[in-house]
């Protein structure tokens, strides 16, 4: 090998080098983002591993980054999961789950969720999930009755009627 075929070699490796330098910093800056709890870095993570992109493929990760995100309320991140789940890529295959993720993100407006929940298979778990909506609901106004109540009986005892009851 000449000079000239040396330094051909030579120039082509960086240009192949120089960029995946960049791409690890951007990779780790991504990822310390996803674990301050960034919706978006989660969901470009969840992504990259879903798809393989600069991280080896891995659908456990993917599934651990898009959780963290849907859990924020990220639409089209629940969607995903409920694909995820329907799938079974990265988690054991479970149209009930599917069904949850989906109706969260159809709630949010997001079309495709709406159209997978309009599925017949995702529909027997629809009332089973309303119930269980329903009866956080009423736990959550119990907890509020009790704060009132609680309120009431502190102000009573103070006998400082003008402090506010919160509602």
């Amino acid at each position: 090998m000449n000079i000239g075929d040396r330094w051909r070699v030579t120039v082509a490796l960086w240009l192949i080098v120089l960029p995946c330098v960049g791409f690890a910093d951007e990779l780790s800056d991504l990822q310390r983002k996803a674990e301050n709890g960034e919706v978006a870095a989660q969901h470009s993570l969840g992504f990259k591993y879903l798809t393989g992109e600069g991280v080896p493929q891995d659908y456990k990760q993917a599934v651990t980054w898009y959780r963290l995100a849907a859990e924020q309320g990220f639409a089209r991140v629940q969607y995903n999961l409920g694909i995820m789940y329907s799938n079974g890529r990265g988690v054991p295959q479970d149209d009930k789950q599917a069904a949850e993720w989906f109706r969260l993100a159809s709630e949010q407006g997001n079309e495709s969720a709406i159209r997978e929940i309009k599925k017949s298979r995702y529909q027997i778990f629809l009332p089973e999930l309303e119930t269980a909506r329903q009866v956080a609901r009423l736990e959550e106004e119990r907890k509020r009755a009790e704060l009132k109540d609680v309120q009431r009986r502190e102000r009573l005892e103070s006998k400082d009627r003008r402090a506010p009851i919160i509602d």
